[in-house]
């Protein structure tokens, strides 16, 4: 019998929404008729990065505009709203992976399961026993001990929205069948700030 405890503390969150099958349908219809741009790892791009532009997806960004202002109101971010910036397809064949990476110049991302698929997607952050702000022992050897991990299968119809600097991958591809996915990019718009702390800004997402 052990002697001693793992105690997690302080856990991070992500959201997680469920859209309706009829819209998960028509979107996943749409996203495969969409031309794709190879990427490093075998992972295939829509070509079209900008879909939350695309009228035809007009009525799933209207829903995860709503899923946003549902995060926006539970933290109540110094800013008018949380826009979406940019937004893309993704296709899994057998054997594609994608390398842990995160999303710079975003507040919040998000990934949108438009399959069910064995392929999960990874979140990880460092531990602070990686770094106590005031010495740090960890060596690139060591580095996985340091780290915690979420595993996320997906699930058709599921949003989840997550802060945008927490590294994450998608494992190796292993279905026969395609896994598809969209993501997004958010940032703050309009009324950022308090001019009383000499903080405002007025930005406008185009």
């Amino acid at each position: 019998m052990e002697d001693f405890a793992r105690i997690a503390v302080l856990p991070e969150f992500i959201y997680a929404f469920n859209c309706n099958e009829e819209l998960t349908s028509n979107t996943l219809d749409l996203l495969k008729k969409e031309p794709y741009s190879d990427t490093s790892g075998g992972q295939h791009k829509t070509v079209n990065v900008n879909l939350n532009k695309d009228l035809k997806y007009a009525k799933l960004y209207e829903w995860f505009d709503k899923c946003i202002l549902k995060v926006y109101n539970t933290y109540l971010f110094h800013c008018e709203k949380v826009s979406i910036t940019q937004s893309w397809g993704c296709r899994y064949s057998k054997g594609a992976r994608q390398n842990f990476h995160n999303h710079p110049n975003s507040l919040m991302s998000g990934v949108f399961f438009l399959t069910d698929s064995g392929t999960p997607t990874v979140f990880t952050k460092d531990t602070m026993w990686k770094d106590t702000r005031c010495i740090r022992l960890s060596t690139p050897e060591t580095d996985s001990k340091y780290k915690v991990y979420h595993v996320h299968p997906p699930r058709s119809g599921q949003l989840i929205l997550f802060p945008s600097g927490m590294d994450h991958l998608v494992p190796e591809h292993e279905d026969l069948e395609e896994r598809y996915t969209m993501s997004l990019n958010t940032y703050p718009s309009g009324k950022c700030g308090k001019e009383g702390d000499l903080t405002a800004v007025n930005i406008q997402i185009l």
